[in-house]
């Protein structure tokens, strides 16, 4: 007759079976835990520069408001200049007065048009640049922003699979991680 296992026979199994879910639950668990937090260090890391894109196209396009504000004073005050010298002209030559006064201030506003124009110009360019910058960097933050909501939904892939302990779903959570570290990047480069 054969005799079932000892008692201590099985108790010794139980516990090693026991043992071995626990190391092999606790090692699938460890896994998409560490997923999770190094996704969320590199999500915040990249919400951090996406803000300072944000913050830095923010800035530019403001400067270039001013720029282009200082563009309008410009060709205000050329304007008012270039009106003066036509009335000092048709006064001249109404009233036939002193030509070399009148000559002298007709010269002078001469002069103040074309310095104008000149700074016009300067500071259109300025403008330019700046508005250009601000274009870059609002770029750079939307691709931030890709970046760090790619790996938002790949922390939270990762948490799920703590749960369901889904060997696909956290490849997938790894290669979401993936398509955000090069959005990430992508901005840092552009």
């Amino acid at each position: 007759m054969e005799e079932g296992p000892e008692p201590q026979e099985w108790v010794e199994k139980t516990v090693e079976h026991h043992n071995e879910e626990v190391e092999h639950g606790h090692s699938a668990r460890l896994l998409p835990a560490f997923t999770a937090a190094v996704l969320a260090v590199l999500a915040a890391l990249g919400s951090l520069l996406s803000g300072d894109a944000a913050n830095r196209a923010l800035v530019a396009q403001t400067k270039a408001a001013d720029e282009w504000a200082f563009y309008q004073a410009k060709s205000t005050k050329q304007h008012v200049a270039e009106t003066g010298r036509t009335v000092l002209e048709t006064t001249a030559e109404l009233l036939k007065a002193e030509p070399k006064q009148v000559k002298e201030q007709i010269d002078r506003l001469q002069k103040e048009v074309e310095r104008d124009q000149k700074d016009k110009e300067e500071i259109r360019h300025r403008a330019e640049d700046l508005e250009a910058q601000s274009e870059r960097m609002f770029h750079k933050h939307h691709r931030f922003a890709t970046g760090v909501a790619a790996l938002q939904v790949s922390i939270v892939l990762a948490s799920i699979t703590m749960l369901t302990r889904s060997r696909g779903l956290l490849w997938v959570s790894h290669a979401g991680g993936v398509v955000g570290l090069v959005f990430v990047f992508l901005g840092l480069i552009g």
